[in-house]
């Protein structure tokens, strides 16, 4: 038998868990040259899968019996996508920005210790002005007591919240795994690279298109980057075009902005997918368009918040869950029988059997509330938050298990977001802003989100044979060593070049969103927005039926799910790049056939690669020579 789960494969990415965080800090909050992990396909961990296949391919020439086999290279790199999550630019990275913040912008004008800082836990916040100071000013080290000792409680705390929410992410998957992985045989876009980097016969490597794919994106890519550095390289602009500019006369002015930009990677993943959601994608970005081109014409641009569209998508992620449990209704009606009613149900190959994953999820959510609770939420809030939480999520595990989005930032249709403008602040009343707007942190973007990667795990374990209950263990293990060694890496970075001394100001402004949000919304306040309420209810609706018609009418070309990703700016600028591959992918169909599309795949495949390889030629350029040079995205 095949080995997967070995302690070698274990200890090689324990290895490699610091040099990942170290490679991924450095890039995105000591230079921000760009940020790995706003790609749902994080290229530093794909690169070093490749650096270990290519080491590996040369052991077995000499030394077969050492060579790793395809399920420990791929459990090394779920180890890696692991510990870039927890460290992300929009999880961890966020939060220890955040803790320190209040302390070093409080004033007597903004009088932020009544109004916010006297009102959180201890805990909750670092306070010592000397720790905080240091921070900020850089020229220091973490690793000294005097800094520690007043980190140790918040982060102790904080760490419990993060493992919570870790386990209950992998309780859902381990119930619903089942119904997306073997009854619906949903795509899984975004394992393919790794499967094929790991393929055992190496046939990816010995294909002639696939390099050619590789150096279309590689060479690109070089080329885009050299033009930043030295501003008279030619070349042709493929990242900075606005049609906007073109729509100068009323009501099309009202279209904003409107960027053409190419992304080889986004080219690559939006091909494996099917042509209806690419379709989707590009036309939902010109629908969106056009509401605001409408709302001039018809003159109701002048509502506040017209046309609505965070409220929109974030009840298009609400029907997506909502969806996505109607047609899992008889899978999960044998998975809650086996729990409450003690019928029996094959789960022995499950990440957890069905009675542990379910009330592992109860306890979870419950305990959540509890912190959210404690930090301020009044019952009902705290009850909202936790559940309109894990809905977006569970819609995006769903999203990247079907569409495979290049990028998934929710940003504006975040939980928090929603509840803030659509419920009014002046009805939920200071402690409740407080203890809602605290965990902005973790409801920010949500581009590298924990759970989808561990679905995407077990996708990947079911291609290699891999013990799913192991493989649970082994991700809370690298979930746990990640976040101590996040902590010790992402502190010492901050209090040797100071966040606001020698980094880049993104990480005082990851503060700043915070709390200045926040003492606006307890000064000024605001009263519910019906509208925006009535959007959201509209884009429920709208993704209900369009779903339905989705799976009753033969050849719908609308799919919901490319809708939802229509809340930020960073999503809607793929909107080209899946408009070239869909169109790519309907030519290769339609004048080829199936033959040409398989052999045109590893092209595709290439472009995916050839741009990793890219960005990471550029990421380490950057660290070496201390100073930003070009990002692949955004």
């Amino acid at each position: 038998m095949t080995k997967t789960i070995t302690w070698r494969a274990i200890l090689v990415a324990l290895v490699l868990i610091p040099v990942n965080i170290k490679w991924v800090t450095q890039y995105e909050i000591v230079l921000v040259a760009g940020s790995p992990t706003t790609l749902s396909i994080f290229y530093t961990s794909v690169v070093i899968l490749l650096c270990l296949a290519g080491a590996n391919a040369l052991v077995r020439r000499l030394r077969p019996a050492w060579a790793l086999s395809r399920g420990e290279l791929l459990l090394i790199y779920m180890v890696m996508n692991v510990s870039a999550s927890i460290c992300s630019h929009d999880f961890l990275q966020v939060l220890l920005a955040n803790l320190p913040h209040p302390v070093r912008y409080a004033t007597a004008e903004n009088n932020w210790y009544n109004l916010i800082i006297n009102r959180l836990p201890d805990w909750a916040i670092v306070k010592d002005k000397g720790a905080v100071d240091a921070f900020y000013l850089g020229n220091d080290s973490f690793f000294q007591w005097k800094y520690v000792r007043h980190w140790i409680r918040p982060l102790a705390v904080w760490s419990g919240f993060i493992m919570t929410l870790f386990y209950t992410f992998l309780c859902i998957n381990s119930i619903i795994r089942k119904q997306w992985s073997d009854n619906e045989k949903l795509s899984f876009p975004l394992i393919s690279i790794p499967l094929e980097i790991t393929g055992e016969k190496g046939s990816f490597f010995r294909n002639p298109v696939m390099y050619i794919g590789l150096g279309t994106a590689f060479v690109f890519t070089i080329i885009q980057g050299l033009a930043t550095i030295w501003p008279s390289f030619p070349v042709i602009n493929l990242k900075n075009l606005d049609l906007a500019q073109y729509m100068v006369n009323p009501p099309f002015n009202a279209i904003g902005l409107t960027p053409v930009r190419v992304y080889p990677i986004a080219i690559g993943i939006t091909f494996l997918v099917p042509a209806d959601l690419s379709f989707s994608y590009w036309f939902f970005y010109l629908f969106m368009k056009f509401q605001y081109v409408f709302g001039a014409a018809v003159g109701i641009n002048t509502i506040r918040n017209y046309p609505f569209i965070p409220e929109q998508c974030f009840g298009f992620f609400v029907g997506i869950f909502v969806f996505a449990l109607i047609m899992a209704r008889g899978h999960l009606r044998t998975v809650f029988s086996t729990v409450f009613n003690n019928k029996k149900a094959d789960d022995s190959r499950e990440p957890m059997g069905y009675r542990h994953a379910v009330w592992g999820m109860i306890l979870g959510m419950c305990a959540m509330m509890i912190f959210a609770r404690i930090l301020g939420q009044s019952p009902i809030l705290a009850v909202c938050f936790v559940t309109g939480y894990l809905i977006i999520c569970f819609a995006l595990t769903r999203t990247r298990a079907e569409l495979g989005c290049p990028c998934h930032e929710v940003n504006s249709s975040s939980i928090t977001e929603i509840i803030m403008r659509n419920a009014g602040t002046s009805i939920l009343g200071a402690r409740n802003v407080i203890g809602l707007q605290i965990f902005y942190w973790c409801d920010r973007c949500f581009r590298s989100n924990m759970m989808p990667i561990q679905m995407e795990s077990f996708k990947m374990a079911e291609q290699s044979g891999m013990s799913y209950r192991k493989l649970s263990a082994v991700l809370i293990g690298a979930a746990f060593v990640a976040l101590l060694l996040g902590y010790c890496i992402v502190l010492d970075e901050y209090y040797r070049y100071g966040a606001a001394a020698n980094m880049a100001m993104h990480n005082v402004i990851f503060g700043s969103e915070l709390f200045k949000t926040m003492e606006s919304a307890l000064k000024n306040g605001s009263i519910t927005d019906w509208n925006g309420v009535g959007a959201s209810v509209t884009g429920f609706v709208s993704c209900l039926a369009l779903s339905f018609a989705k799976v009753r009418i033969p050849g719908f070309p609308f799919n919901p799910i490319a809708y939802a990703m229509m809340s930020s700016a960073q999503t809607r600028a793929l909107w080209s790049s899946a408009l070239i591959a869909w169109l790519c992918k309907v030519i290769i169909l339609k004048y080829g056939g199936l033959r040409v599309f398989t052999r045109a795949l590893p092209f595709f495949l290439g472009l995916i690669l050839g741009d990793c390889l890219a960005g990471s030629f550029w990421c380490i350029v950057s660290i070496v020579l201390h100073a930003p040079t070009y990002s692949i995205f955004p």
